[in-house]
């Protein structure tokens, strides 16, 4: 049995709800934020 998604993609709901560009900074914040220290050391 093949498994499909039903609906839309979560990247198309923070789109449609005007979300995506502030959620994809704020992980990208996030990244380099625990990439930091670890690269210091």
């Amino acid at each position: 049995m093949e498994k499909s998604n039903i609906g839309s993609s979560f990247d198309e709901f923070l789109q449609e709800e005007s979300l995506l560009e502030e959620v994809t900074d704020t992980a990208i914040e996030r990244v380099v934020n625990w990439l930091l220290p670890e690269a210091s050391e």
